[in-house]
């Protein structure tokens, strides 16, 4: 503004008529000027102002979505006391090639021990036929994994005489499609909290 004024001093003279010109023709370009600035301050304010109600509706929304999480950890460990909070699985090893199977896992929470004439029942929350791979028995231990995940205590652990196969149900081989519980676990919790993350969650491994 302050140029253009000079410019006009330059090429108008000195007379009143001149500078009357002169003056009128600033104020023009003042006005168009204020115009602008009023133009760009209310487009401005209105940016300002979808941007305020667009974080007051992230804002609500998150909230609405850590009220669905807790419910669903709620829910999720409910669930999980109904299945019980102490619960036995008992897992058959496939009989060594040329021996014949004495046990019965057809009940599929029963197994009977066939010996002679005699027959014994053994009751248990799950059990698992010689055929059963690793992906169905960690599909049954998936839930309490999850409530580790949803800040509950959680304890697996495997008993049995030696060479029973405890280590290979809980190790497994390297080949993904025979890990164990352990590497199945730690690789459920890392996809888990990296897919929270996008929810806010932050998570610390130790």
């Amino acid at each position: 503004l302050e140029l253009e004024f000079r410019s006009y001093k330059e090429h108008h003279g000195s007379t009143n008529q001149q500078q009357l010109e002169a003056i009128t023709e600033l104020k023009l370009i003042v006005d168009r000027l204020s115009q602008q600035v009023e133009s760009k301050q209310v487009e401005l304010g209105a940016k300002e102002g979808n941007m305020a109600e667009q974080q007051m509706a992230i804002q609500a929304l998150m909230e609405k979505l850590m009220d669905a999480e807790n419910a669903r950890r709620a829910l999720h460990n409910t669930v999980q006391e109904l299945k019980g909070n102490i619960r036995v699985f008992c897992r058959v090893r496939p009989a060594p090639e040329g021996v014949a199977n004495a046990l019965d896992v057809s009940d599929g929470t029963k197994l009977s021990l066939k010996h002679s004439s005699d027959s014994h029942n053994f009751g248990f929350d799950k059990v698992f036929d010689p055929s059963a791979g690793q992906a169905a028995v960690f599909e049954e231990v998936d839930g309490l994994v999850q409530s580790a995940l949803d800040g509950y205590k959680v304890c697996i652990f495997a008993y049995g005489q030696t060479g029973s196969g405890k280590t290979y149900t809980m190790q497994g081989t390297p080949d993904p499609a025979n890990w164990g519980l352990i590497p199945r676990s730690l690789s459920k919790i890392l996809d888990t909290s990296r897919k929270m993350r996008a929810d806010g969650w932050v998570w610390v491994l130790e």
